[in-house]
């Protein structure tokens, strides 16, 4: 730069652009004069204070030496394609005070100027391919046509100023539309006194950026913060004569409240306020300044950073030259975050500003806006289309596209001077390819014809991953630049597929003159739909079905019916059998190649298809007969544990001699037997000695002979393990019954029985004893005063 800057604009500029930027934003300044001078490597804003990064400036910007723009953006190009982040947005701003002037003892050289300007002009092309919009600031006197230039080439603006207010107030206009921040506040006033800007910071809001520029006087400026609210260093006032910039920025909700700016003095006041928010929306197309053709309808794309709550809307609308249109934009949602509408009414040449907002209600939460240039320019169309699911890694594609006026496909000529005609291939992780289109008849280039307006490409996906593809078009119309860009869609690059195929390599039996049913079992690893053909020599005989479909990532069996050929008269042969994809992007593997067959009976095929299945049959039976033990093994558990022990005769039975009896028998005083220990359902009490060996108790030396059994009565299966299930809901019956073999009775209450059912506490006389027996689990307590009834008997 040469030494035009004797009130430090330069440095006065970056100061007041880093003081407008939010923590979130990145920085990178860089200085050109003869050469040039990273002074501020890329750098997070919230990484280092704003203080710091001005005191790196301090005296790095003064003027001197060349104006080289083209090393300048050359170095901004390089910094910004280092950073690989697709979420952040990339621009330049360039700050100048002199017009390109590399080296001034050259400048009148034949050819230098032009070959150095030819170069430059290359840089700002790729710059504007690679989509970094640049937005150029200057002061003094300088020739704009350059900066002018520039911002078409680059989607970019270009003004001029003579004051740092001015220049305050343009870069918070630039930083707005860079950051789709909320304006909220735009004024001219004539200050007389004092006054109050009253703002609210709410939960949306991350910050809030104030402009003040006063022109004829000073100002005296404070903040009131709601009550009990501290700004904790997070509320900032950078003071200069003619401007007074003011930040507020909180990461959550501590500034949260109702705050006021009193701005007190006698001057002419122009009062600029804008809020940063959490919730963001962006417009992805059209980009900002673009050149648009007339009624070519206007495809909107806004993309969302956030998530919307249940009462918050995204909307949109159109303003024509200043003027809304009556036709709404419909926004309509596509996917997670991205929101898709189309404006048709473009019939009248001029500026149309596209703006998307976020509204709760109707407090509007975030907003964006596009300006397009809509004028008299020729529409960009294609052929391809993007199909559902994709494309396939290394596929190519003829595309042809033409640039139109109405209906009219335009060639080249003396209206239409093209500079380039581009498709764009922009893959996910930052990939972007370009494919030149050609209107010149080689095959090499896939043209078909020469000079018919239609100009054609051969692209190669070679990238696996997402992609975008885009026309763009860069040139003369009727000696009128134009930059024209069009999305054409989006889609996928898939890795090729892969089919595995399995046959059964089991002889297949089959009877002579009729079909052989042969099954195949096909897995997809494939993102596409792949058509598979089998493929046997017409020697062997046809197929009923030769292609099969699979859908993408399927497992199928199907079985297919081959018919032998009428001369065919071999009994054991193989069908050979091949596998190919209809696309020769795909592979398909196959675990055989032939189908073993043997011409049979129906009686043969019977007894070996039991025999093959017969290993089946054995497997089944075990597993029945595992499982039918293990059923029987519970069984018996509930059995021994539940059903068995309920069976046996309970209680007490206690006899004595009959105190009357006048002989003296053997038996010796009273006997207690615990019929529980005898763990038996029968209980044989004998007189006879004859049976003592197999009797349970033998009462010795009674004159009689027969015996006295006491026994449970209960109902039983022919299997034990069922009468363990049943016992599980039901237990067997607890009721004793007592009978006598011939010729024994019991005496009870002067009645007899041969047999009868002991319930509760029964006391009996029977031979020549007396008999007490006591029920189980029946009995209280003992009295102390109760008498043992055998008790004297003896």
């Amino acid at each position: 730069m040469n030494n035009t800057d004797p009130a430090k604009m330069r440095e006065t500029a970056a100061n007041i652009f880093i003081d407008l930027l939010s923590p979130e934003d990145n920085l990178g300044i860089i200085s050109f004069s003869t050469d040039v001078v990273e002074v501020q490597p890329m750098i997070n804003v919230g990484q280092a204070t704003k203080a710091a990064i001005k005191g790196n400036l301090t005296g790095q910007l003064e003027g001197g030496g060349d104006t080289d723009y083209l090393k300048a953006f050359q170095k901004a190009n390089e910094q910004l394609s280092s950073i690989t982040d697709p979420n952040i947005k990339k621009v330049i701003v360039f700050v100048t005070d002199g017009s390109p002037d590399p080296d001034p003892a050259r400048t009148a050289e034949p050819g230098f100027m032009d070959t150095y300007m030819n170069s430059f002009w290359d840089t700002i092309r790729s710059i504007g391919n690679n989509g970094y919009p640049v937005y150029s600031v200057a002061f003094g006197s300088i020739d704009m046509s350059v900066l002018d230039r520039i911002a078409v080439e680059t989607q970019g603006q270009s003004k001029v100023f003579s004051s740092p207010a001015d220049v305050a107030m343009e870069f918070f206009t630039i930083i707005n539309q860079l950051k789709n921040r909320n304006v909220f506040l735009n004024e001219n006033t004539s200050l007389v006194g004092a006054r109050d800007l009253d703002f609210i910071m709410d939960k949306y809001v991350s910050q809030a950026t104030f402009v003040l520029a006063n022109t004829t006087g000073p100002i005296d400026l404070s903040l009131i913060p709601p009550d009990g609210v501290q700004d904790n260093g997070k509320v900032i006032v950078e003071r200069s004569a003619n401007y007074t910039l003011v930040t507020l920025n909180q990461e959550e909700t501590e500034l949260s409240g109702a705050w006021k700016i009193r701005v007190s003095g006698t001057t002419e006041l122009a009062l600029l306020g804008a809020k940063d928010m959490f919730l963001k929306i962006w417009i992805d197309t059209p980009i900002t300044n673009i050149q648009h053709p007339i009624n070519d309808p206007l495809v909107v794309k806004a993309t969302l950073t956030g998530a919307l709550s249940d009462n918050m809307q995204v909307e949109g609308i159109v303003l024509v030259n200043g003027v809304q249109a009556l036709k709404p934009l419909t926004m309509t949602k596509e996917g997670e975050n991205t929101y898709i509408g189309e404006f048709l009414d473009t019939g009248t040449e001029g500026n149309y500003q596209v703006v998307i907002q976020v509204v709760d209600e109707e407090q509007i939460i975030a907003n964006t806006s596009s300006t397009v240039h809509v004028k008299v320019l020729p529409t960009l169309t294609s052929d391809i289309s993007f199909v559902n699911e994709g494309f396939r890694l290394g596929e190519s594609r003829i595309v042809t596209s033409t640039l139109q006026m109405g209906t009219v496909n335009l060639k080249e000529s003396a209206d239409l001077k093209l500079e380039f005609f581009n498709l764009v291939a922009s893959y996910s992780g930052g990939v972007e390819k370009v494919f030149s289109l050609f209107d010149n008849g080689l095959p090499e280039n896939s043209d078909v014809k020469a000079q018919d307006g239609r100009f054609s490409t051969n692209i190669t996906f070679d990238t696996e991953g997402a992609i975008k593809l885009a026309l763009k078009a860069r040139g003369l119309y009727k000696n009128e630049i134009f930059i024209l860009e069009k999305e054409v869609g989006t889609s996928s690059v898939f890795p090729p597929g892969k089919v595995d195929v399995s046959i059964s390599s089991d002889r297949i039996l089959a009877l002579k003159n009729q079909k052989i049913p042969l099954d195949l079992t096909l897995k997809s690893s494939s993102n596409f739909p792949e058509v598979i053909q089998l493929i046997i020599p017409e020697t062997y005989g046809l197929l009923d079905v030769s292609k099969i479909l699979i859908n993408a990532m399927e497992t199928k069996t199907v079985r297919v019916n081959f018919t032998p050929a009428a001369d065919f008269s071999l009994s054991d042969f193989e069908i050979p059998v091949s596998f190919k994809a209809e696309s020769s992007y795909t592979t398909v593997l196959s675990n055989a190649s032939a189908y073993p067959v043997k011409i049979t009976t129906n009686f043969m095929r019977f007894i070996s298809s039991v025999v093959r299945r017969l290993p089946v049959v054995v497997q089944l039976l075990s597993v029945l007969v595992i499982l039918a033990s293990g059923v029987i093994a519970l069984g018996l558990v509930f059995y021994n544990s539940r059903f068995r022990p309920a069976t046996y005769v309970t209680g007490k039975l206690m006899f004595t001699v009959h105190k009357d009896n006048p002989e003296d028998y053997l038996v010796s005083g009273k006997v207690d037997l615990k019929l529980k220990d005898f763990k038996k359902d029968h209980i044989v009490i004998t007189l006879n000695p004859a049976k003592e060996s197999v009797a349970d108790v033998y009462i010795k030396g009674s004159k009689y002979s027969y015996d006295i059994i006491l026994e449970k009565r209960y109902e039983k299966s022919r299997f034990k393990f069922i009468d363990g299930y049943k016992s599980v809901k039901k237990r067997p019956g607890e009721a004793v019954y007592i009978r006598t073999t011939e010729p024994g009775i019991l005496l009870v209450n002067q009645s007899i029985y041969t047999n009868m059912e002991l319930v509760g506490d029964v006391i009996f006389n029977s031979a020549e004893y007396l008999f007490k027996y006591e029920s189980a689990g029946t009995h209280p307590a003992k009295d102390p005063d109760a008498k043992d009834i055998l008790e004297g008997r003896m």
